[in-house]
């Protein structure tokens, strides 16, 4: 794993890209479910999470007011563009 990790971090440097840890994709994923009004449920099967209380707990925080939002959609505009 740490070598795919370590040639990942390369080629995104090569790339001229930052370095991320993948498991903000993760994150950021989930949080772009819950925008979108995707059924909490639905989003806990994806993650492969024991219980719905556990995605809620890790993710139900992410899109607390508007401004939050417009914020995370300018990093993933950064991330991905």
């Amino acid at each position: 794993m740490r070598c795919l990790l370590s040639t990942y971090a390369r080629t995104l440097v090569a790339a001229g890209r930052r370095a991320f840890q993948l498991h903000a994709l993760r994150h950021f994923a989930v949080s772009y479910c819950k925008e979108q009004k995707l059924q909490p449920k639905t989003v806990q099967t994806y993650v492969d999470h024991a219980t719905l209380q556990m995605t809620m707990d890790t993710y139900g925080h992410m899109f607390p007011s508007d401004d939050h939002a417009k914020a995370m959609d300018a990093i993933a505009k950064e991330l991905f563009s």
